[in-house]
């Protein structure tokens, strides 16, 4: 398609110069292997891989506008060859614009007639996290369902019995980029298991001493979103915020929380939110006030700005009771649970969604 589109400016140019042609997927970008949307300085633009850019990436020479054509993609997303400055300083690799998403499908194997909720599958796609909910004690219990390639269907789920304390509630999951830490919440206690290898069993879990749930972390696993009851300064202390916190190294103690507005200027507040791993975009869902859009999505240039407005994800409010949704470490699928008037199978279920 991008080839037909280039074809006809250049036509229309009489071949004097390549016109600008934004994208706005990956899927546009096609005029080499391992294309990428990469937001510019004013719109998004093609770049791909180029070994000899800090960033990996070099913008198009062809159909790139804002002059940036032909030179590396920063790591904050703009042209140049300078690098970023880490998890907490504003600056990251540029990362996939926001999709146009496809209707979603039940998870096979993974879904039953309890309720599966919170659904965050591991960086390697192989591991497919979630809890199950139940009505007695102890309410909540983390499973995983595995498989060996992304190319295979999941097995059917196990309980992570190291874990789930026998008498407590586990109510959300979220596996570290690393693969070596799974962030559990215990009644709203964020908890930390450890494991040796990905191949290892996890240990028992400690706590943070941290309240909150919804988990997401930055790629190096060195930022913690978490959303939380909104403190006095926010809101009124009225129903739920979005927090960062940071820390140094892995195994290390994270910082006070820092509060970050949601997306519109805090019109809305929502009772899920998962960050992606540069912390330039997030899924949104469940809200608690403002709206009654049940998924939505929204973008900022660096992590140092704030959200812009929410962009509603028609495709994914599959009904008035939408739950948690997450992205894959690609961002090429949505992982969400809901509980539809005709269920996959009964209850709250998983389903996925990739681009259209």
């Amino acid at each position: 398609m991008r080839q037909l589109l280039l074809l006809s400016a250049l036509v229309i140019a009489g071949c004097s110069h390549p016109q600008d042609v934004p994208c706005s997927a990956n899927l546009d970008c096609d005029l080499g292997a391992g294309g990428t949307c990469t937001a510019g300085p004013s719109s998004n633009w093609c770049a791909y891989p180029d070994a000899t850019c800090p960033s990996g990436f070099r913008y198009s020479t062809l159909d790139v506008g804002d002059g940036v054509g032909g030179q590396c993609v920063s790591d904050q997303g703009g042209s140049g060859s300078g690098g970023g400055v880490g998890s907490d300083g504003g600056m990251h690799d540029a990362g996939p614009t926001l999709h146009m998403w496809g209707a979603p499908s039940g998870v096979a194997n993974v879904n039953s007639t309890s309720d599966e909720r919170a659904p965050a599958i591991s960086a390697n796609g192989l591991e497919l996290y979630f809890w199950i909910a139940n009505s007695n004690p102890p309410y909540g219990d983390i499973w995983v369902a595995t498989r060996s390639t992304t190319a295979q269907q999941f097995s059917a789920p196990t309980n992570v019995t190291a874990v789930n304390g026998s008498d407590s509630n586990e109510n959300a999951v979220l596996p570290a980029h690393n693969g070596l830490e799974l962030f559990i919440s215990r009644a709203s206690t964020l908890m930390i298991s450890t494991r040796a290898t990905q191949a290892a069993a996890w240990g028992t879990p400690t706590s943070t001493g941290l309240i909150g749930t919804m988990y997401s972390l930055s790629n190096d696993d060195l930022s913690l979103y978490l959303v939380k009851r909104c403190d006095a300064a926010h809101h009124a202390g009225s129903g739920n915020c979005l927090y960062r916190l940071d820390r140094t190294a892995i195994g290390q103690t994270f910082s006070a929380p820092s509060f970050i507005e949601w997306p519109g200027g805090g019109s809305n507040q929502w009772n899920t939110g998962h960050v992606s791993g540069d912390g330039l975009r997030i899924l949104l869902s469940d809200p608690y006030s403002g709206s009654a859009v049940r998924a939505t999505q929204a973008q900022r240039p660096d992590t140092n700005s704030a959200f812009g407005a929410p962009q509603v994800i028609d495709a994914l409010s599959l009904e008035s009771t939408n739950g948690e949704m997450s992205w894959n470490a690609a961002e090429d699928e949505v992982y969400l649970t809901a509980k539809p008037v005709s269920p996959v199978v009964g209850g709250y279920d998983i389903y996925v969604s990739v681009p259209q």
